[in-house]
């Protein structure tokens, strides 16, 4: 729904406008409707995020003190109008010669230059403020123009991030492009026939940050500039990771990306503690490990010559010594009582939170998983994995002669995985299943790659796209009234980046996942009980029109983009 702008004709120095606000519209699409680890919401029609949203209904309202600027004037919100879908505004500027065309900013900023179609020294805010179930005020730009009447039509410059938070107390919410793109700043926008386009930005910054007062029950929304991320973003909850999505992402004009649930492992001290020569090596003074994604970290240790140790309990007893001081993997603890003696220098250090296994990085290097591969060129060697987005990766592994390989946790055959398909395959998801038995793989330059859950892993040549739709899911199809079929031919479900599923997909009517092709009830999902929910064998899952269907990796959520 366009909200227009009416300028009436006024005398001499005066002149009204009035405005009508746009109301935010699902369009009826499943909510999230795309997954990376983030998901995609495009609007059935214009989304008009400017000053006030109230989210009870999806309207944008006007306010008080609102302003706008038509050629380089500024006008103010006169009258509001039905709770501030509409307002009437007058110019508080003096007008001079004012005539067509008309280019409108919202909203006003001083110092801005309007030439042509273009409008220059407009700012959007890399510092915005958190407001429950909304957005700042002023924070989304949009811009209108008119060569013929008194009428126009804005168009947003941004795109939106919204999320939803599942840790409490959080006090700043950042965002930040993985390649350093801008994500906010001075623009220079060109009204491009409708399709406002910013041409340059100034005083650029990679990251935006939202602050205020959060809470876990209310949703909040975020302006970015709408732009292509090469290697996505990485989305941090004061300072902790939350999110990273590090394939190609697109933001774009009026879309509102869905970033879900942001949450942290809570990073609550644990009975571990790491004592040596930083602090005279005393018990009751070591620096406490706090727990993130799962392991037991302290970063940023700054180690002496004469090395550190783990203890438990402030204690002596049960301490975790000097196994190995091989930095970036994990060691396995063998009860060693010496000193751990990597060198003087800053590192992160990280623990398996029973103390079975250690991890030494320089400061500020990538945090590990638990994963690692290990047989790649032998069964002495452990190649520890990484997250990206919803996967666990290890990257630009070289094979230089044919081998087997496993997948195990902190170095250690604990708990180890291999796969359902044992023979060299790339570019197919195959399941991943506990057994004695290992995987090939042939002579290459890889990226492998496991899912967050453990359950499937693949295997691509180095630098490989998550996008390309060429990586199949062994064993998982689509079945139903889709592209022609009728519930009578399977489609294959690959790799869309953070999902599984597949693109473009002519949906006629209902449809299920399946596996081997089977109609076994373990075998078929269909919707759950909840929307966006998968069950097993669940009912028909309802689309009509071109969607594409996505499958989160653990087969228990769908969405339709």
């Amino acid at each position: 729904m366009k909200r227009n702008l009416f300028i009436v004709a006024a005398v001499t120095l005066m002149a009204m406008v009035s405005c009508n606000k746009d109301n935010i519209d699902n369009g009826g699409s499943q909510e999230p409707s795309y997954y990376v680890e983030f998901t995609a919401n495009v609007l059935a029609e214009e989304p008009q995020l400017k000053t006030l949203y109230r989210e009870t209904d999806r309207k944008t309202l006007w306010e008080a003190d609102d302003a706008i600027s038509v050629n380089g004037k500024k006008f103010q919100v006169k009258e509001l109008y039905d709770e501030g879908l509409s307002a009437k505004f007058k110019n508080v500027d003096e007008l001079g010669e004012f005539s067509t065309p008309y280019v409108a900013v919202s909203p006003y900023q001083e110092g801005h230059v309007v030439s042509g179609t273009t409008v220059s020294g407009v700012v959007l805010k890399a510092e915005q403020t958190a407001t429950a179930a909304s957005f700042e005020s002023n924070a989304v730009v949009a811009m209108a123009y008119n060569a013929d009447n008194n009428v126009l039509a804005f168009k947003n410059v941004c795109s939106i991030v919204k999320f939803k938070l599942g840790t409490a107390s959080v006090k700043k919410v950042t965002i930040t492009s993985n390649n350093g793109e801008n994500l906010a700043g001075t623009l220079t926008i060109d009204y491009n026939n409708g399709e406002p386009k910013v041409t340059a930005v100034s005083n650029g910054t990679s990251t935006i940050t939202l602050s205020g007062s959060f809470n876990t029950t209310d949703t909040y929304y975020v302006a970015v500039l709408a732009s292509g991320l090469e290697n996505g973003i990485t989305v941090c909850l004061d300072g902790t990771v939350a999110k990273t999505v590090a394939n190609e992402l697109a933001f774009k004009r009026s879309i509102v990306m869905n970033a879900g649930t942001l949450s942290v492992t809570s990073t609550a001290q644990s009975v571990w503690t790491v004592v040596g020569g930083h602090n005279g090596w005393s018990t009751s003074t070591g620096i406490a490990m706090k727990k993130e994604r799962g392991l037991l970290v302290a970063k940023n240790v700054a180690v002496t010559s004469a090395g550190f140790q783990f203890i438990k309990n402030k204690s002596w007893t049960g301490q975790v010594g000097n196994d190995g001081t091989t930095k970036n993997k994990w060691i396995s603890a063998n009860g060693s009582t010496s000193n751990i003696t990597p060198g003087a220098g800053n590192y992160d250090l990280y623990l398996e939170e029973n103390g079975k296994a250690y991890y030494i990085a320089p400061a500020g290097s990538p945090a590990p998983t638990a994963w690692s591969i290990v047989g790649i060129p032998n069964f002495d060697t452990d190649i520890v994995m990484y997250p990206q987005g919803e996967y666990l990766v290890a990257k630009n592994v070289k094979v230089s002669s044919s081998c087997t390989y496993k997948f195990r946790t902190y170095g250690r055959w604990d708990y180890s995985l291999s796969g359902v398909t044992k023979t060299f395959t790339q570019k197919k998801v195959i399941a991943t299943e506990s057994s004695n038995n290992n995987i090939s793989i042939s002579t290459g330059t890889y990226d492998i790659y496991l899912t967050g859950n453990a359950a499937f892993f693949f295997v691509v040549p180095a630098g490989h796209s998550l996008n390309d739709s060429d990586i199949v899911v062994n064993g998982r199809t689509l079945v139903g009234k889709l592209n022609g079929s009728d519930w009578d031919s399977d489609l294959e479900m690959y790799v869309c980046g953070d999902y599984f599923g597949r693109k473009g997909v002519v949906c006629g009517g209902g449809f299920k996942i399946r596996k081997d092709k089977s109609w076994d009830n373990d075998k078929v999902w269909g919707k759950g009980a909840s929307s966006g929910t998968l069950a097993q064998p669940g009912a028909d899952i309802p689309a009509t029109g071109t969607y594409d269907i996505l499958v989160n990796h653990a087969f228990s959520n769908y969405y339709l983009k």
